[in-house]
């Protein structure tokens, strides 16, 4: 956990947690603000990130080859109605660009 002694406009304490198994799914459902676009792909980059997971809709056929054809490929979990898929980032990193 990082805290730099933060706190909200309503005065609430802000911490920051390291990204998990178990919460990854809450930041997943996080979509940053157009500003800040241009500073989520540093995030994968990072040397500490293991895996990449992603959902689709179930019937959604062109995201399900898009994401194959990247190396994806499904877990055995089941969000609502989205397939969570997942891709090692040492493939990602070992990927031309």
């Amino acid at each position: 956990m990082m805290d730099f002694g933060f706190s909200d406009r309503a005065g609430r304490r802000v911490v920051l947690r390291d990204v998990d198994d178990e919460n990854w799914r809450a930041v997943a459902d996080t979509a940053p603000l157009d500003d800040q676009r241009d500073y989520v792909p540093a995030l994968a980059a990072r040397e500490d990130c293991r895996v990449l997971r992603l959902s689709y809709h179930l019937d959604n056929s062109v995201a399900r080859e898009l994401y194959v054809s990247l190396g994806f490929r499904p877990t055995e979990t089941v969000e609502g109605d989205e397939v969570v898929v997942e891709v090692s980032a040492d493939t990602v990193r070992a990927t031309p660009v």
